[in-house]
């Protein structure tokens, strides 16, 4: 799923560079299951200062795990994974996740989109890149909505405000990553702000950060147009929030061995920030 290889900070924007499309067909292939129906891109050309290079090179070979998993979706709902994450909390595994919503909702992401961050690709350019966006305030009087919108993909994160803003931060959103406790609290703290919804735009994609039962059972809920059924968000229609008729692959989940990497070898914190997360989930 890397979306670059050259990075700048500009801002509160981190630029993703580049990725050779001949990549993207190696990481399918890695992460979909043989019997999965999937478009295979190619490209004869190599796109230049890969991160995938600099990740394999002596300075970061020590971090890197070039095939952990990213995303999480139907092939992991087998019980003994279950067995072997469910003793990791949070974000790092399945402890207080129940089997029986765990496997209801992974089976629900069924297809090439939940298994890949990039199932959209069409460009021509044997290259991707990549704007992650945060929601520091720093690009206030920037002037770089324009270029935000010319990558590739943008990545925002939580109470990420758009509306009146787009001459600094831009407008379009490829994918929107939170948990649902970040979410609601984001919908409560800076709803005054203008943040009322999540980004509904034609090409947005939700990456979750699953770090409890909740999240589940919100995929769960909004992938079969029903209301929460139990725990905390019991009632809640979350068509409020993503509309209604949303396909399987508008949602992607993040893997729970994926965390621990994260956390282990490149952020050292118990606490992973979402626009960290988002950050390196883009470079991997």
């Amino acid at each position: 799923m890397v979306c670059g290889t050259h990075f700048r900070r500009s801002g509160e924007v981190i630029q993703a560079g580049y990725r050779t499309l001949g990549d993207l067909s190696e990481s399918r292939h890695s992460a979909l299951s043989s019997d999965t129906p999937y478009l295979v891109i190619s490209s004869g050309r190599k796109c230049p200062n890969r991160t995938r290079d600099k990740l394999r090179s002596e300075e970061f070979r020590h971090m890197f795990l070039e095939k952990i998993p990213v995303l999480q979706w139907k092939k992991h709902a087998q019980e003994s994974e279950y067995e072997r994450l469910r003793k990791y909390i949070g974000a790092q595994g399945w402890m207080g996740v129940t089997w029986e919503i765990l496997n209801e909702t992974l089976n629900l992401m069924n297809s090439s989109g939940n298994g890949y961050m990039f199932d959209t690709w069409q460009g021509q350019s044997p290259c991707i890149r990549c704007a992650v966006v945060g929601n520091g305030g720093i690009l206030n009087g920037s002037g770089m909505g324009q270029e935000i919108d010319a990558h590739d993909y943008v990545f925002r994160v939580n109470g990420a405000i758009t509306k009146g803003h787009e001459m600094d931060v831009g407008n379009r959103t490829s994918f929107f990553s939170f948990s649902t406790n970040t979410l609601m609290n984001s919908l409560y703290v800076y709803g005054g702000l203008g943040f009322k919804t999540v980004p509904r735009t034609p090409e947005t994609r939700y990456v979750i950060l699953p770090d409890h039962n909740r999240d589940y059972l919100l995929v769960r809920a909004a992938l079969t147009n029903s209301l929460i059924d139990q725990g905390r968000d019991k009632g809640v229609n979350v068509s409020r929030y993503f509309g209604k008729n949303l396909t399987t692959e508008h949602f992607k989940i993040l893997h729970p061995d994926f965390m621990r990497y994260l956390r282990n070898r490149f952020l050292y914190e118990s606490d992973l920030k979402t626009r960290s997360l988002l950050y390196l989930s883009a470079v991997h």
